[in-house]
Parts: C-alpha cells; sequence; structure tokens
C-alpha cells in the first residue's frame, strides 16, 4: 500500500511539475499579468534591464514542494531605480537576484512581507540573493525599513544592505499582526552604515517595546555586519525567545541590544572593534536572556558600550523602560584587549535595580595592558562569579574571578588560547551546560572561554559565506554613497546653538 501511495504522489507531482511554466516579462504590464495568474511551480523572469519606478505586488500562492518564484534573468542584472517596491503577499513565494539601487522609495518600505491591507502577511517565503545599495528619502527624518518582515517562517537570505541614512532599521521583525514569527535572516552583508545622530538607527530590529512581552522566535544567523554604526543598536532585540548566533560584527560603532524581552539567547558571535572609537559588545537586560561563547576583541567602548554589559533596571518598569536583569546567564565568551566589562551599570537616575539571580561564569578576559578586568557600577550580590580566568596584567577584585598567566596564539585571524595553557583554564559547572565553543567541537572538559584551548578550527562566524552572489564585498564597500560635509556657523548670542541645529536637522544629510 505504502508503494502504490508513493507512485500516486509521484505522478501527481509529475504532472504538475510538467505544467509549472516559465515566463519572461518585459515591463510592468507583463509582470502584473503573470503574477495574476501564476500557479504553483511556475517561474516569472524578468528580462535583464534597468526597471524603474516600479512598485511590483507579488501577490500569489505557491506550495511547498512547488513555490512561485519571481527571479531576474541574470542574478543582479535586473536593477529597479527610482521609487521601485516590492511588496510580497501569500504563501510559499520565492524572490531571487534582484538589485534595488540609489532609488527614493519615501515613506515606504523597499521590500515589504505583506502585500496589501486586505491579504494577509507573507508566508513560507523568501528572499534571496538580493542587494538594496543607497535607497534613501529626501531627509535622514523620515522613517522607513529596507525590509519589513511580517507574517510567519519567511527568509532573507544571502542579500546585501547597504548605504541606509535614513531613520529606521535596514530589517524590521513586526510583531504587530503575528508573534512566533519563526524568521530567519542569514548570510547576509550588511555594509557601512553612518551614524544617524538620534534613535532609529539599528541595522535589524525585532519587534517594538509596545509587543516585547510577546515572542518572535526569529534566527540571526553567519551574517556579516561591517560598520554598522548608525546607532548604540546595531542588532536591537525587543521580542521574546529569538537567536542570534554565529554572527562576524566587524568595526561597528554599538552592541548587540537584549533591548526589551525574555529568554533570547546570544552566542557563537565574533565581534572585532579593531580598536575604533565607541566600538562595543553585548548589553544585556530583561529576565532570562543568555549570553555565551562569544569572541570580542578590540572594542573600546565603556559602561553601556563595554564588551559585556549587565545593566541596572527601573523598578515598575514601563515598556519602553529598562525591565531589571533577572536570570541572567554570561558563560564561556572570550574578551581580548576590551575596555572592562560593566557589572550593574544604570543609564538613569531612577534605574536602582540591581541584577538578580544571574550567572557571570567561565569568561575568559585577556588584555595586554594593565587596567581592571570588570568595573561594577553597583551592587553586584545578585550576580554569581565562578570560573572566570584573567591574565597577570589585568586587576581583578572579585570572588570567581582568577589570575592565571595563560598565553594566547594566532588562530585564523583572531586569538585563542594555546593548547599548553589547558589546565589553567579548567572551569566550573554550569547549568545549562555549555556543550560546544564557538567553532561547534564538543567541549570534552569545562575550560573558560569561547574556543577550547588549542583549538585551531575556526570559528563559525568566521566561515560565514554572505552577501550576494553577483558583486563580491570588496566591491559592495566602494558603493556607499558619498555625503558632502556640511558646516554650519555658531555666531555668538542668545539661542544661537538652537538655531544653528535647527538649521542641522533641516538638512537632508549632515555628518
Amino acid at each position: 500500500m505504502k508503494i502504490k501511495v508513493n507512485i500516486v504522489i509521484w505522478f501527481v507531482l509529475s504532472f504538475a511539475f510538467a505544467k509549472a511554466q516559465t515566463i519572461p516579462v518585459n515591463d510592468a504590464s507583463q509582470l502584473s499579468e503573470a503574477i495574476k495568474k501564476a500557479q504553483p511551480g511556475d517561474t516569472i523572469v524578468m528580462v535583464n534591464k534597468e526597471w524603474k519606478d516600479v512598485d511590483i505586488k507579488f501577490k500569489a500562492i505557491g506550495t511547498a514542494q512547488m513555490p512561485i518564484v519571481l527571479k531576474s534573468e541574470t542574478a543582479g542584472s535586473v536593477k529597479l531605480t527610482g521609487n521601485s517596491t516590492l511588496r510580497i503577499g501569500g504563501d510559499y513565494l520565492e524572490v531571487h537576484g534582484l538589485w534595488f539601487e540609489n532609488g527614493n522609495v519615501g515613506k515606504n518600505n523597499v521590500v515589504r512581507f505583506e502585500a496589501d491591507s486586505d491579504t494577509p502577511p507573507a508566508t513560507n517565503s523568501r528572499l534571496t540573493n538580493c542587494a538594496i545599495i543607497n535607497v534613501n528619502p529626501d531627509s535622514r527624518e523620515i522613517t522607513n525599513y529596507y525590509i519589513a518582515l511580517h507574517g510567519k517562517n519567511n527568509r532573507v537570505d544571502h542579500c546585501s544592505l547597504l548605504g541606509k541614512l535614513n531613520k529606521g532599521p535596514a530589517i524590521a521583525v513586526r510583531l504587530k499582526n503575528s508573534i512566533d514569527n519563526n524568521h530567519r535572516i542569514d548570510h547576509n552583508y550588511f555594509g557601512e552604515r553612518l551614524p544617524l545622530g538620534f534613535n532609529g538607527g539599528e541595522t535589524i530590529r525585532i519587534g517594538t517595546s509596545t509587543y516585547s512581552k510577546q515572542s518572535s522566535r526569529t534566527v540571526v544567523e553567519n551574517n556579516f555586519f561591517e560598520r554598522c554604526s548608525g546607532e548604540m543598536e546595531i542588532i536591537s532585540i525587543k521580542s521574546a525567545h529569538n537567536v542570534v548566533r554565529n554572527n562576524l560584527i566587524l568595526e561597528s560603532e554599538g552592541t548587540i541590544t537584549l533591548r526589551h524581552g525574555d529568554n533570547n539567547i546570544i552566542e557563537g558571535n565574533v565581534i572585532i572593534g579593531n580598536n575604533l572609537p565607541n566600538t562595543g559588545g553585548i548589553r544585556m537586560i530583561n529576565k532570562g536572556n543568555i549570553v555565551r561563547n562569544n569572541i570580542i576583541i578590540g572594542t573600546t567602548g565603556k559602561d553601556l558600550r563595554a564588551p559585556i554589559c549587565v545593566m541596572n533596571g527601573i523598578p515598575n518598569s514601563k515598556l519602553n523602560e529598562y525591565d531589571p536583569v533577572v536570570d541572567g546567564i554570561i558563560q564561556n565568551n572570550t574578551i581580548i584587549n576590551c575596555s572592562p566589562v560593566t557589572l550593574s551599570i544604570g543609564s538613569r537616575s531612577n534605574a536602582t535595580v540591581a541584577p538578580l539571580n544571574t550567572k557571570f561564569e567561565n569568561n575568559l578576559i585577556y588584555n595586554s595592558n594593565r587596567g581592571l578586568a570588570i568595573f561594577a557600577g553597583d551592587d553586584i550580590s545578585g550576580i554569581s562569579l565562578a570560573g572566570n580566568k584573567v591574565n597577570s596584567s589585568l586587576i581583578e577584585d572579585f570572588d570567581g574571578v582568577d589570575v592565571v598567566d595563560f598565553k594566547l596564539e594566532a588562530a585564523n585571524g583572531i586569538y585563542i588560547p594555546t593548547a599548553d595553557s589547558d589546565e589553567l583554564l579548567t572551569a566550573v559547572k554550569t547549568s545549562p551546560k555549555v556543550r560546544v565553543d564557538a567553532t561547534g567541537a564538543l567541549r570534552s572538559q569545562l575550560r573558560a572561554g569561547a574556543i577550547v584551548p588549542g583549538n585551531f578550527k575556526p570559528a563559525i562566524a568566521l566561515t560565514s559565506q554572505a552577501g550576494v552572489s553577483f558583486i563580491k564585498i570588496d566591491e559592495l564597500r566602494n558603493l556607499s554613497q558619498d555625503i558632502a560635509v556640511t558646516v554650519v556657523d555658531v555666531a555668538p548670542g542668545e539661542k544661537t546653538l538652537e538655531k544653528a541645529i535647527k538649521i542641522c536637522l533641516d538638512l537632508p544629510y549632515l555628518i
């Protein structure tokens, strides 16, 4: 019976695939008509050329076995310019190989996983191998997103996004109409984003304070963030049960910030500041969050931009304020040549609730210069320190932090503990167990730090192939828009500074 059923399924699928069509389209009218008629398994091919001022509404229903695909004739050879946008609405839809460049979509989003108000948000759909570069409105104060992720079970992968100058994250995960999104954002290249000068310059934001008690369950993994300095929050978590893992963050002025929401996991990320100003690491707020197996090298940011920052909370905190850190876990991270870790730091005068029932265990801190390993801004009695190791040039004043003379050696562009330092880094049992290191290697013994001593296998975050296939990252670095520098003189007198600031805000872009 099972064999007969399989034969029937094979026959039905074979018949359906035989009917699937490849449909070339040459203009917006043909494209719209092809989308209206699209059936599961169809592929709509946009011919290679510049498509200007095209509003694509990709509204259709595919299936898991036979998605409907919208693609460029050749990846990267369909250039969408002017006010071109893409709306995806339906089920099992895929978009491949489009390039949005040098456009202006005003307050609209460049790509939105929602076709219109009459159609449910997209589900089980994918945007892959697409680029969005230098698409900006007339003023940096206008808010929009490069990609707005609505619906559930959608994926954005192997895309390249850079050159966003205005307010709003490059990718925003929206929870208003759907929780437990189960989105995946992976293998993307996020290129340079200049400092915005005010709030709203995140590269990725998952949720908002309004929905921060809801679960998103979005996974952000294997991405490359380079000079993403729009604001202090590079990745802003504002919802629950998300995972941020195995990402590479290079020379970016900010942190992975657990801003709102509980029970998130931040693991296996490699953050390299190269000693540039304001570069930071990971900031913890809220309840039940886990930070483990991360490698942070050469970041200079202090206090809220520290390599690891554990914040104080506000009593009876409002949704948009700061919940206390409770049940936090910070395990097996490696911090090399950075500013001090900061514990119990408050950003407001009323942030008086110190962390509670929080563990800081088996972390490895090294600095070639004399200085503090850890700075406590307030009461840390609610933070349990155990099994942490620092080298002899660092000052430690805490139980659970041991000074040992371990050594480092170069490996895959970063530094790891030498094999002969192994016994010096003996650590304590933790709960939950950290079963693998940042390379994915199994931990056979308890050792401090993100990588087992002497393990020359590269960290997973250093091995991802991020970004589009049709243009190399070295070439992408040269595509950022040149921004004219405007100098505004401040004359002596009353309220002249306020007037100068107003002039600056009225300018389209200013650095």
